[in-house]
């Protein structure tokens, strides 16, 4: 499993690639359960993850509970294939809050011309006027500035 994460205001954001399973979860538990003590509010992206099975739902389910315990949220966002059936088996698309992508998350919770700042020394700097469906993104590198 890769990951990458960046914070949008004060929300974590992880995207999560590969496998997402017991191997994984044995390997990562120390970062997932830190996750839930040092974050109020997590996103998880997992539009490239092609296979989760019960451990992978375990965590975030783990992480859920601790979160909302805490008066935080967790959001799912790019649920498809293998883990959108598995999370519409477990009625979990209905207990968590799911998004399509990360598009339709930004669009229901940043306001017009914010900016995103990735760990990486990136910004990602989204523009949405009213008129607009979509928010339009330019990556900044931190080295040009």
């Amino acid at each position: 499993m890769n990951r990458m994460s960046f914070k949008i205001n004060n929300v974590l954001a992880i995207k999560i690639k590969g496998e997402f399973d017991a191997h994984v979860v044995a390997e990562q538990r120390a970062e997932f359960e830190s996750l839930a003590v040092e974050n109020k509010d997590v996103v998880v992206d997992i539009s490239a993850v092609h296979f989760i099975d019960s451990s992978g739902i375990g965590v975030l389910v783990f992480l859920y509970k601790r979160l909302v315990a805490k008066g935080g949220s967790l959001c799912i966002v790019g649920l498809s294939g293998q883990p959108l059936e598995l999370f519409r088996m477990l009625h979990l698309d209905k207990t968590l809050t799911c998004f399509d992508d990360l598009d339709a998350y930004l669009l229901s919770v940043i306001p017009t011309n914010e900016t995103v700042e990735k760990e990486a020394g990136e910004f990602e700097v989204y523009h949405l006027s009213s008129d607009e469906q979509t928010p339009q993104q330019d990556v900044i590198s931190a080295q040009n500035l």
